[in-house]
């Protein structure tokens, strides 16, 4: 960012009363709503820092955020958002630097129907552009905030985001559980009836076949595609905790007692343990490891029929190719160590 670009930046203004209330017309383009757009993208960044900072995505773990109060990390780096920003349509992005420079999303308008929709509304798109900011951060430490830059590690980059933005969104019990789906990616934003993904998120294979093997078709060389995979297969662990914990609405208590918050604890703490550049075996492994020292591995056979579902069982295979752009081989397997047989 130029020098004084972030101050000369437009933002609204509230008076003294610091009332932030506007009204929006959905009728008209998105542009006419600006102020409204910044408030919410401004409001749903603060949400995500204090819902991840209770996961331990501290000051210390690198997180993003203006002062540390002397609690480790480094200062001075919260996330600069864009609302509406004018580069591009139909998309959205994260970068994130290492700790003590600031994260930058932009968000973009979508053109795709009209009247134009604003992402910044998408409260799913925001989720995930964060998410590469917590999981590139987390990963290889904050310092080292590269290693998730193409490959499987970079698909997983992708997926992490897809899986907070489809589960922080389930705000009630009954939405969350495994039959209320499909879920979509981004189709408010798109304006269509199927969102962004090749498929929707669903525990139903009719409904999205993925599997790990899926890696090898073509089509999935991109990190968007490699990350829907391995979304599919983290929703699978997902459900079958809910399945034996139940669900809460309270996100931030991060409960080991609740399926969901223990799901979200075993991600966060999954990424501090995986190596830079994870595969999918890589960050599997990590997640049990994850679980081993939170809970003793009480629920790590729950965990291992979801990886298991979706090819990613004990006996699943990846020979590497020769190619450093990923010419692997993927192999699905779909056992479960025998302790976890009936």
């Amino acid at each position: 960012m130029k020098e004084g670009e972030l101050s000369s930046a437009y933002r609204p203004r509230s008076g003294h009363k610091l009332h932030f209330h506007y009204d929006i017309d959905f009728a008209k383009n998105p542009k006419s709503y600006l102020d409204a757009s910044i408030t919410q993208l401004f409001y749903t960044n603060n949400a995500l820092h204090d819902l991840f900072y209770a996961y331990g995505f501290t000051e210390n773990a690198g997180n993003f955020q203006a002062d540390n109060f002397g609690r480790g990390g480094v200062a001075g780096d919260p996330v600069i958002a864009f609302a509406q920003d004018g580069s591009g349509y139909n998309n959205a992005n994260f970068a994130t630097p290492p700790d003590g420079k600031n994260g930058k999303m932009r968000m973009y308008v979508w053109n795709t129907v009209v009247p134009n929709r604003d992402g910044d509304l998408e409260n799913g798109i925001v989720i995930h552009e964060f998410g590469h900011g917590v999981s590139n951060r987390l990963t290889g430490g904050p310092h080292n905030s590269g290693c998730l830059a193409w490959g499987e590690s970079g698909g997983m980059g992708e997926g992490w985001g897809d899986v907070w933005a489809t589960i922080f969104r389930h705000r009630t019990a009954d939405r969350a559980h495994r039959d209320y789906g499909p879920w979509h990616m981004g189709k408010y934003a798109n304006g269509g009836s199927t969102g962004i993904r090749k498929y929707p998120y669903s525990p139903d294979v009719d409904v999205n076949p993925s599997t790990y093997s899926f890696l090898n078709h073509q089509g999935y060389w991109g990190v968007h595609a490699k990350g829907e995979v391995w979304a599919a297969i983290l929703l699978e662990v997902y459900w079958n905790l809910i399945d034996e914990l139940g669900w809460t609405s309270d996100w931030k208590s991060a409960s080991v007692d609740k399926g969901n918050t223990l799901f979200n604890q075993l991600i966060v703490d999954g990424l501090t343990m995986q190596p830079c550049r994870p595969t999918f075996l890589d960050a599997r492994s990590a997640i049990l490891q994850a679980e081993a020292v939170l809970t003793g591995g009480k629920h790590a056979c729950a965990i291992w029929r979801g990886f298991a579902k979706r090819g990613l069982g004990v006996d699943a295979q990846r020979i590497p190719g020769k190619n450093p752009w990923d010419d692997d081989n993927r192999i699905d397997g779909f056992s479960v160590p025998e302790e976890c047989r009936p």
